[in-house]
């Protein structure tokens, strides 16, 4: 199955698309529609692929990079349900 994120989607795409933080510690699910309305803001081209990472989302407090420094495991980031 194509994944309808490679490429230019026709009309308002509701797929959902996995963005991060740049430390990969939060994640969040957004429509394909989110996603190419977040990257024209940020000045970025509203057309992606599956191998563009699409880091959106800003770290917060439960990321291992802010908590305890970039050495830290992302495991406990991982089990926090909703982000």
């Amino acid at each position: 199955r194509q994944l309808c994120h490679e490429g230019p989607c026709a009309g308002v795409c509701s797929e959902e698309v996995t963005v991060r933080c740049q430390c990969k510690g939060a994640r969040a699910k957004w429509s394909c529609a989110q996603v190419q309305e977040a990257l024209q803001a940020a000045g970025r081209p509203r057309t992606y692929d599956a191998t563009t990472t699409l880091r959106l989302l800003p770290c917060d407090a439960t990321c291992p990079v802010i908590t305890k420094g970039p050495a830290t495991s992302s495991s406990a980031v991982a089990s926090k349900g909703g982000h």
